[in-house]
């Protein structure tokens, strides 16, 4: 898959877009994240990684090739969930522009360029763009996911097919400005389950709409085995009903 991208969109890329990424204790596949981000064509202004806390601290235990990506690094500490993680790191971040993706993932080269290209040349209205996850093994768990879309909002609107309701931290991005009026991730929610559809419900609030970009393309590893399934669907469920209680309805 390739996408033309005109020219200003590889100026606004590389001098105003933050790729944001939460970790613990997934150097190896860290590693992998920031190769494929090293690799984006266009590149991003950076790529802003907070280690939330983990246990071997990540700056001690990466390594990745040599690029013009400025690569910063930032700590937690102690632990206290993805979604403080994440506004750590978009308030650490410069870029206009915040890319979002998890450290399981590697992303397509032409990610970032598309994404920003959807939000710069959108509407005013337009509140943020979410990208398509697709399963990066084939194990019956990654199958799963991948045949159900559980990371892939399912439109809603018939009227405006491009439309979903939330977005996921697997990719994603949205304006900072957006970002900062809808008072960033909830963190309250401690776990990687939910605090993304609570930002995007707040983001809604503010009469902006969601939309799909399904050329922009990360590749998500899902954790195999029965009890990383019922892992996974449990804080699901425990982000889900916190999620519904306090923010809806709209």
């Amino acid at each position: 898959m390739s996408v033309a991208l005109p020219e200003e969109i590889h100026t606004v890329t590389q001098t105003n877009s933050s790729v944001i990424v939460a970790s613990r204790n997934r150097h190896q596949q860290l590693e992998e994240l920031i190769n494929s981000v090293i690799n984006l064509d266009p590149l991003p202004y950076e790529l802003v990684i907070v280690d939330d806390a983990s246990d071997k601290p990540i700056e001690e235990s990466i390594q990745f090739k040599e690029s013009d990506l400025r690569i910063r690094i930032f700590r937690n500490d102690p632990n206290q969930g993805p979604a403080k993680a994440r506004n750590t790191g978009v308030h650490r971040s410069r870029g206009s522009i915040l890319l979002f993706t998890d450290d399981d993932c590697i992303v397509h080269p032409q990610w970032a360029g598309i994404l920003v290209k959807r939000l710069v040349t959108g509407s005013p209205d337009l509140g943020g763009i979410g990208g398509k996850v697709i399963a990066r093994d084939t194990d019956i768990f990654s199958r799963y996911f991948e045949f159900h879309q559980i990371l892939n909002p399912k439109p809603h609107d018939k009227m405006n097919p491009k439309r979903v309701p939330y977005l996921v931290t697997a990719n994603c991005a949205i304006r900072k400005d957006t970002f900062m009026r809808a008072g960033g991730f909830d963190c309250n929610i401690p776990i990687a389950g939910g605090e993304d559809v609570a930002l995007s419900l707040k983001i809604l609030k503010q009469q902006l709409f969601l939309e799909r970009e399904e050329n922009a393309i990360v590749w998500h590893r899902f954790k195999p085995g029965l009890r990383n399934f019922h892992h996974t669907f449990f804080r699901y469920g425990l982000g889900g009903r916190y999620v519904v209680d306090r923010y809806l309805p709209l």
